[in-house]
C-alpha cells in the first residue's frame, strides 16, 4: 500500500486574501508536481477542486503562492536552499 503526504498550499492573492488548503499524494504523483507547477505558471489562471466547488483565480491577482513541503523535483527557475532571515 502507498502512503499518502500531505502538502499545504497557500495561494496569496494581490488584494491581501489567501486561499489555504491541503492535499494529500503519493510519490509517484509527487513526481510530477514541478511540471505541473511550470504548466499552471504558463496559464491564464489557476483552477483548484476544493471538496464540491471549483475556484478559477485569474494568475494577474494572485501574489505568491507557498507549496509546503516543497516538492523535491522543481522547476528550472527555482534558487535551492535559502534560509529566511528576519
Amino acid at each position: 500500500m502507498t502512503s499518502l503526504l500531505k502538502i499545504t498550499v497557500k495561494v496569496n492573492l494581490v488584494h491581501g486574501e489567501q486561499i489555504k488548503f491541503t492535499l494529500e499524494r503519493d510519490e509517484k504523483e509527487l513526481r510530477n508536481v514541478g511540471n505541473n507547477i511550470e504548466n499552471t505558471m504558463k496559464s491564464n489562471y489557476v483552477g483548484i477542486e476544493l471538496e464540491d466547488s471549483l475556484t478559477l483565480i485569474p494568475m494577474q491577482n494572485i501574489a505568491t503562492i507557498d507549496i509546503s513541503p516543497a516538492p523535491k523535483i522543481l522547476i528550472q527557475h527555482v534558487v535551492r536552499g535559502g534560509r529566511r532571515v528576519t
